[in-house]
Formats: C-alpha cells, sequence, structure tokens
C-alpha cells in the first residue's frame, strides 16, 4: 500500500514537470536574427539607461529614512 501510493505520489509531481517542459521547448523560435545597426541601437540604448537610472538614483543610494545605513 506504501509503495502505491509513493508511486502515485511521484507520478503527481513528474506530470507537472513534464508539461512545463514541453511547452518550454514547443515555444522556443527556431532561429532570430538582428541587423549589427539594430544591435548597437538596442546596446546603446541600455547603456543610456543604466547611465540614467546611476544618475538620478545616486542621491538615494545607501540612504534609509534620511540617514546613511552603517557598513556594520
Amino acid at each position: 500500500m506504501i509503495l502505491q501510493f509513493n508511486e502515485m505520489k511521484r507520478t503527481y509531481l513528474l506530470l507537472p514537470l513534464l508539461v512545463v517542459a514541453t511547452a518550454c521547448v514547443v515555444g522556443q523560435a527556431k532561429s532570430f536574427s538582428i541587423s549589427k545597426e539594430d544591435l548597437k541601437d538596442k546596446i546603446m540604448r541600455g547603456w543610456a539607461g543604466q547611465r540614467i537610472g546611476v544618475t538620478f538614483g545616486s542621491p538615494m543610494e545607501l540612504h534609509y529614512s534620511g540617514t546613511i545605513i552603517d557598513a556594520y
């Protein structure tokens, strides 16, 4: 009786994993291509976004309730 319960429990645990793995494999694109100009544009936009975030975020960095957090 215990063996049957453990086998059934294992089946119920593996079934959702199998469904998710199958969905991931089926949903993948076969190939992807991008021009060099588009890639450069995306890289430059990402870099600009990081720099803007650092610039505007630096006044609040390491501050908590108006005080600097100790490095303990």
